[in-house]
């Protein structure tokens, strides 16, 4: 039987959705007859996360956890340093020893948090095993074209000096979309031919929910508005200000602006829209995927 051996701080019940995007791989791998083992650290992507056991099989993969000791949430910038530094450590030690212990043919990881991929690249050398390195954002660059924080220089430098060693060790390099493919190509100087395009995917199981009179009123849409949902991660890179700025601009025609989700920016983007007093703009948490 083929052993996966997957490394990434995120796991589901974790609400990431790098970490519901993987679950749902893992456990199609783990269906179609693959023993897959997973290093992840407790639930610790919102401040109040519940904790999961240690070790246990979800759905025919099997999810070992670490502990981030009491670094829960991302909202503030030291808190979700403190908890990358203990996962890396944890997880190190962890995905060694499961390593030594079941041999795996394969080692993946995705890039959560960015230094993980030095797990992947150490681990699946130790034990001569493929290495496939699923790559969402790419950083420092992702950080500094934001202007999200300064980054020092030498930060920088080491940095790319990582993502070079991480890059180079990768069998296969997996990104969502081909702007990335050209990035690592031309900037990077990874291979065209170790490169994958996989885009995320769907869930059509889910359907379409029946609109709902009351969860609209629940939520501040009267009879006749109309509803603009944005749902998903109100982070540093997904640019939600014109967002606001086009609220403003409707704030007295009928148009309902919702966001659904959490993030390092919900908390800036939240007081901005008091600041401007835009009635038709509701920040809610994360919800139920059966309620929208």
């Amino acid at each position: 039987m083929t052993r996966l051996l997957v490394v990434n701080q995120y796991y589901a019940p974790d609400l990431a959705s790098s970490g519901q995007l993987l679950a749902e791989l893992c456990e199609a791998l783990a269906a179609s007859g693959m023993e897959v083992h997973v290093v992840a650290s407790q639930p610790s992507y919102t401040e109040g996360a519940a904790p999961a056991a240690e070790f246990e099989v979800l759905n025919s993969v099997n999810v070992h956890r670490v502990s981030v000791g009491g670094s829960v949430g991302r909202e503030r910038m030291r808190t979700r340093a403190a908890g990358y530094v203990k996962f890396m450590f944890n997880a190190w030690n962890k995905a060694r020893a499961l390593a030594r212990k079941l041999k795996p043919d394969t080692v993946l990881t995705l890039s959560n948090p960015p230094s993980v991929g030095l797990i992947g690249a150490q681990v699946s050398r130790m034990i001569n095993a493929r290495y496939v390195y699923v790559l969402y954002d790419i950083h420092p660059d992702v950080i500094i074209a934001t202007g999200f924080t300064r980054v020092p220089a030498p930060a920088v430098w080491a940095w790319h000096k990582m993502n070079h060693y991480i890059l180079k060790r990768a069998d296969t390099v997996i990104v969502p979309g081909q702007a990335m493919v050209d990035t690592l190509v031309q900037n990077k100087g990874v291979p065209r031919d170790r490169v994958e395009v996989i885009p995320n995917w769907g869930r059509p199981e889910i359907g379409v929910a029946p609109k709902s009179k009351a969860l609209r009123r629940e939520i501040g849409v009267d009879e006749g508005e109309l509803m603009l949902l944005y749902a998903g991660n109100i982070g540093i890179q997904q640019q939600l200000d014109p967002i606001l700025d086009a609220a403003g601009e409707l704030k007295n025609d009928g148009v309902k602006f919702i966001f659904l989700g959490d993030g390092a920016r919900r908390e800036e983007l939240t007081q901005r829209a008091e600041r401007k007093r835009l009635s038709n703009v509701s920040f809610l948490g994360f919800q139920p995927e059966e309620r929208f």
